[in-house]
């Protein structure tokens, strides 16, 4: 199993009788994701050099059923290479294209849109993110 050196796990509080924040390590393993804590009220995703369709199905299932999900989508990781220039997302009918290939693909995967937002500040290489704020509708 390879773990990111960025996932760590909280120190329980001495003496605290109640939880208020817990905390996901997923691993990866053949590309398997492993849950390694219970089901969480809401996850962060920021994911680089993999397709957010590839990694978000996984990560819906370790939400609680009322659970969000914040994603930060990456276009140039969405994008195929034709729509790519020297690694950046430039035309805006390329980009309006993969954020709707991927909006289409979480509605036809059990997720509800609750909220999307650009990046107000663009990427190193001029790339734009767009934030979403997701529901899954898993049991």
């Amino acid at each position: 199993i390879k773990r990111s050196p960025q996932l760590r796990h909280p120190e329980p509080v001495e003496g605290s009788s109640t939880e208020t924040e817990r905390s996901f390590d997923v691993a990866q393993d053949d590309k398997k994701a492993v849950l390694i804590s219970a089901k969480a009220d809401i996850a962060v995703i920021d994911v680089s050099f993999i397709s957010m369709t590839k990694v978000l199905e996984s990560v819906g299932k370790l939400v609680k059923k009322d659970g969000q999900i914040v994603a930060m989508l990456k276009p140039q990781f969405e994008a195929g290479r034709e729509q790519l220039n020297k690694g950046i997302v430039k035309n805006s009918a390329h980009r309006r294209d993969i954020l709707q290939n991927f909006e289409g693909w979480c509605r036809a995967n059990k997720f509800v849109i609750l909220k999307k937002s650009d990046s107000a500040v663009a990427g190193e290489k001029g790339n734009v993110e767009r934030f979403y704020l997701l529901k899954a509708n898993y049991s």
